[in-house]
């Protein structure tokens, strides 16, 4: 069983790999995979027991036919290749429409995006956060993924509205924990 103060988060990202699955432009992919990957260790922080967390994510990616190994591993690779171009770059490659060289890989995930027409999910437009942060990029962050998800060809307001209630949806969550841990301490 699924604690109350993960199920409606389980629910969601069910939802959303379900209809994804029944997109025909929507393939999984490196950021794809680093946004799916992020948003469950974000959302399942304090889930308890540990050892079900594993589990939950592949029954997740098995109930809509995505394979989770997978999934974890594209987007260990997509992070690891982000950790080598810095943000600018990036855009350099992509507004010149650049070959970028075989270390910058990264580069070629997010230009793939564009000229395939994915299919918007905010899981990518999550992915593409974790890998601005990933490149080492500290300042103006959701303003890069804005303009980043611009240039791909995705809506600017969408992802404006997504960002903010990520953000917003993981600081509720933080101030959950903050409040059941001063309850703890209050009770011991």
């Amino acid at each position: 069983m699924i604690p109350p103060i993960y199920r409606r988060f389980t629910d969601e990202i069910l939802v959303e790999l379900h209809l994804l699955s029944h997109q025909k432009n929507f393939r999984v992919e490196g950021i794809f995979s680093v946004g799916l990957t992020k948003v469950f260790e974000e959302f399942t922080q304090g889930y308890k027991p540990e050892g079900h967390l594993n589990q939950l994510f592949e029954a997740l990616c098995l109930s809509s036919g995505y394979d989770s190994k997978k999934i974890r591993e594209l987007s260990a690779k997509t992070i690891e290749e982000s950790k080598s171009i810095s943000t600018e770059d990036i855009f350099h490659y992509l507004q010149q429409d650049q070959a970028p060289t075989s270390s910058q890989g990264i580069v070629n995930k997010i230009a793939k995006l564009k000229e395939d027409s994915s299919h918007y999910s905010r899981i990518i437009t999550i992915g593409l956060k974790s890998v601005i942060i990933s490149t080492g990029s500290k300042e103006n962050i959701d303003n890069n993924v804005i303009d980043l998800a611009e240039l791909i060809g995705f809506s600017r307001a969408r992802v404006e509205k997504d960002l903010a209630l990520y953000n917003s949806s993981k600081e509720k969550l933080n101030q959950a924990f903050e409040l059941l841990k001063d309850t703890l301490n209050k009770s011991k």
